[in-house]
Formats: C-alpha cells, structure tokens, sequence
C-alpha cells in the first residue's frame, strides 16, 4: 500500500479514509464535509420548529420557507468558509487564513491557548469528524474555529497545547499521543452517577413549573378583580387553549367534591382556584416541562467527567452532541459554587468558572456549560479543589460584615412589603391585615442572610459567600486579582460603609470577581492594603 507522510506530524503512516487536503505550501483545508455536515446538524436542531411550521401552514409551504431561510443561508455560508479557510499546524503555533479577496492571517501561539473545545456531533461521530474552537485572552470572539476536521488533526492540536508549547520537535515526536493516552495518566479524575444526573435535571426547572402554576393564580385574579388589575388582561387566551383528555372527568370529580364541601368563607376563593381547569392546564404544562427540561439536561451531560492532567483540566460530556473542553488550572480566573435552594434539598451543587479568554457579551450568547452541572456538594468542593486549591467552605475562619447589614436590608424590605400590602388592601383590607405579621419575617430572613455571608482571605484565594435560600461560594486565586477598588453610596456614606470590588480578567460566566458590601470603610480600606501588599509580592507569570 502506497503511504504518504502526514501533514502534521510528519510520520508515513497511511492517510485517513476521511483526510484533510494539504495545499502545496502545507495548509491545510477544512474537511470537504464543511459543505454538508452542518446542514445536517441544523436539520436535526431545527426539527421540532420545523414540525411546528407544518401544524400552521401546509407541509409544503412550510418545507419551502424552512429550505429558503434556513438551509440555504446554512449551505452558503459554509460554502464560502471551505473555500476561503486554510491553516497551519506549526511547531510554535496555529496559523490560520481566512477571506477571499481581503486575505487575513492569525496566529495563535500554542502558550496562548486559554480553552480547548472540542465537539463532536451526532452524524460526526460515526465519520471520525469533530469541530474544535480555541480561545485566548485577547479576542472578544472565538480565537479559531475549525468545523469540520478530522477527530486525529483536532487531537493533535490537543495535544500541542496539552503537552509543552516549547519542547523540541523530537520531544514533541516522541510524546504524540491521542487525548485518551493523556487521560490514562490523569492525576485526577470524577464522574456525575445516574442519580446526580436526574435530580440535577429535575431541580434545574422545578422553580419555573412552580412559577407555571402561580400564572395561573394571576390569571384568576386578571378574571376576578384583585390586587392584579393594573395588569390587565393580556392572558385572555389561556381560555382557549384545549384541554387534555383526562381533563373533563377531573371536572366532573372535582365538581362533585366541591358540591360536598362545606363552605369556608374566604377560603372559597382559594378552593375554587385549585379545582379550576385553567389550573390543571397550568400543572400539566408545568409538568410537561420539567420532564422536557431533565430529558433535555440528561442528554447534555450524559457522560459527564472531568480530569486532571498536571495543569489541565479535562471536561467531557454529551450523548447526541459530544463536547470536550480542556482548559489550564493557572488561568482560571475565579470559581464560583452554587447550592440553590431545591438543590441544596437534595444534596447537589454547582461549579461555573471563569478563565481569561471570557467575555461577557460573548459567553452569554454561547451558553457555555457548566464546569460542574450538579453533583454531590462534598464531590463539588473536592473538584473546586483541584481546580483552585484549597477550599475551605465549611472551616471556621470566615470573617462577616458589618451588622448594621441587618437593618439596612431589613427597612428595605419592609419599605417594598408595605407597598404591596397597600396594594393587597385597596382589594381586601382584612388579608392585607392578616399578612402584616410579614414584616418579622422580613427582618428573620436578614438575619438568616447576615448569618451566611461573609469573606475569606487565606495564603492563596480569597473567598466569599453569601445568601441564604440561595447560597454562593465565590473564590479566586490571589495572584489572578486585577484590580481592587473601594466605592461608597450616598447610604453607604451615611452609615459609614463601603462595597470592596475584586476584579479578574475573566468576568462572564461567574459574574466577576467579589463585590463585598456592607463594610466599614476602614476595614474595606485594610483589606485593600493587605491584598494590594499581597498581589505585589507575587512573582508574574503568564
């Protein structure tokens, strides 16, 4: 068998059925299956809204408008970037050019990598085809992406970053192994188990079907009069919509309960409410949803694992989609970990990171996923870890705020409870009286939250947490801090505090750096002087 040397690592082993052509200078193009294999992969996305479009107009005006507005910008696009797009994989760097008639070089030295993606689809899989996407601190974009090339030419550039960016070519020779050889030596390695899966799922929209139900407490109150009217009545059309079979036997039942009910006052209201068919609609839905929403957050992150390789991290998950991200340890900027409060119900947590590459206008377009999407909360802290070091959540040490956080917050909540209660009293003054007791419990919950924040400094991270239904974990390695600045409020100068901002480079995913309120403006101002002391003191490096 003839055998040719391959254009990346210079070995004569037989070229892949699926090859990249290299051009005569050693650039490379993408994949020739550029030309179809998005259109595939926007076909399967766009299936459900495409079905839609065939309920409300003919099949065939439907098809026609989706293969006109959706297919046919799809084919061109990636036609143009097949033809114009060509790269290099050098020994220092990815060298990319792009355009037709303006002609456009980027280099991407292996060293300024901050994040490795690769993702593989459903109809690449069986191909050997992957898309990969690189990212640096120093683009508002994605640095590359390279969709479609060989899973092999993506590994290799892998590796590149994973391995030493200035080895010598025979190091790099002798080292030149696939992603799965690297993930055998992995120094650390975890993975999310079935039952962390579905109740991860399950909790991730659990709040917005409860939300569900509560609209159609609103739309009740939009038919009765209440203390809603100034909304008017824009959920007319929660009346027309049809009702499930299993609705009209429900009726028939639950008329017969409430005809066997004694009446209870003002509680009649509520009793009609909750056998009403616009709030079985509302239930359904709101179930129907949550079941869509743990199917759609198992099937993202079926697989799940993540991995350490000296100072990489690995993170790969997916069962239609695979994705497989590799970022290093020494960028990221800050972690946050996350503990909602159904999720802290059932024992599992969250991790969002931040490294340099991320921009915020450009992270929230993307959904980038979670470092970590719910696991056991000791699991999590374990990974937070290995990410950042030492993370000492549970451990005394924590330093709080100052109290008069507790009276701020609570004339602040008592001001918006007494507007709505103004409110609920223009429809009944008797509810608006029993709920006045609220004003405690307002003043209980700042207590609550005054309990539970606080701030860290430790010999390599600052920490800070706050919340109390809803707690967050925010921490950052010292020598990542940017900037540290002091600001104060018109109130904050009346009470004589201050708010400590702690900036990172990477601001998008984890909402920055930590923003410590509520402060004497002389304890604000020692914290600033001994980090400042301590940022100064460490060694740069990149």
């Amino acid at each position: 068998m003839t055998t040719t040397p391959d254009a990346v690592s210079g070995t004569n082993d037989p070229p892949p059925v699926m090859a990249t052509k290299a051009q005569a200078d050693g650039s490379l193009r993408l994949h020739t299956a550029t030309l179809w294999l998005p259109v595939l992969e926007n076909l399967r996305r766009s299936l459900v809204p495409l079905a839609v479009g065939c309920l409300v107009m003919t099949p065939p005006v439907a098809i026609a408008f989706y293969a006109l507005f959706f297919v046919a910008p799809v084919v061109l696009y990636f036609a143009i970037r097949y033809l114009t797009l060509t790269y290099q994989i050098r020994q220092d760097a990815l060298v990319i050019h792009t355009g037709w008639l303006a002609r456009r070089e980027r280099r991407i030295p292996w060293d300024r990598v901050q994040e490795a993606k690769q993702e593989q689809s459903l109809f690449g899989k069986p191909l050997g085809l992957t898309q990969l996407t690189l990212k640096t601190a120093g683009s508002d974009d994605e640095e590359a992406s390279l969709n479609v090339i060989t899973s092999k030419q993506a590994d290799q550039i892998r590796h590149r970053i994973l391995s030493g960016q200035s080895v010598a070519p025979e190091i790099q020779s002798a080292t030149t192994t696939d992603h799965q050889a690297i993930a055998s030596h992995s120094d650390f390695d975890e993975s999310l188990t079935a039952k962390e899966l579905f109740l991860g799922g399950l909790t991730s929209q659990l709040i917005a079907g409860i939300f569900g139900v509560l609209g159609a407490i609103a739309y009740f109150q939009l038919s009765w009069g209440g203390p809603f009217d100034w909304l008017g009545g824009p959920m007319d059309w929660l009346e027309h919509v049809p009702a499930p079979p299993w609705v009209a036997p429900m009726e028939q039942a639950t008329e017969t309960l409430r005809s066997q009910l004694p009446s209870l006052g003002p509680f009649d209201v509520l009793i009609d409410l909750v056998l009403s068919e616009t709030m079985f609609k509302s239930v359904t839905l709101a179930v129907l949803s949550m079941i869509a929403a743990t199917v759609a957050f198992v099937v993202r992150y079926h697989a799940y694992e993540i991995r350490r390789t000296g100072d990489r991290l690995v993170v790969a998950h997916g069962l239609l989609t695979r994705q497989e991200s590799s970022l290093s340890r020494r960028r990221i900027q800050s972690l946050k970990l996350e503990e909602s409060p159904l999720r802290r119900w059932a024992g599992l947590a969250s991790i969002r990171v931040d490294n340099a590459g991320d921009h915020r206008e450009v992270d929230e377009n993307k959904n980038r996923s979670l470092l970590v999407p719910a696991a056991g909360r000791n699991k999590a802290i374990e990974i937070a870890e290995q990410v950042i070091g030492r993370f000492p959540i549970d451990q005394p040490g924590w330093q709080k705020v100052s109290p008069k956080a507790i009276g701020r917050g609570t004339r602040l909540g008592c001001l918006i409870y007494a507007a709505v209660l103004l409110q609920i009293a223009s429809w009944s003054l008797i509810l608006a009286i029993g709920l006045s007791p609220g004003f405690a419990l307002v003043y209980l919950c700042n207590r609550q939250w005054y309990r539970h924040t606080g701030y860290r400094i430790g010999d390599h991270n600052v920490m800070y947490r706050n919340g109390w239904i809803s707690r967050v974990t925010l921490g950052l390695p010292i020598d990542n801090i940017q900037n540290l600045r002091i600001s104060q409020s018109p109130l904050d100068r009346r009470l004589g505090l201050a708010t400590l901002s702690i900036d990172t480079a990477g601001q998008s995913n984890t909402g920055g750096g930590p923003v410590i309120r509520n402060l004497t403006l002389l304890t604000a101002a020692r914290l600033r002087r001994r980090l400042a002391k301590r940022i100064a003191n460490q060694p740069f490096r990149w």
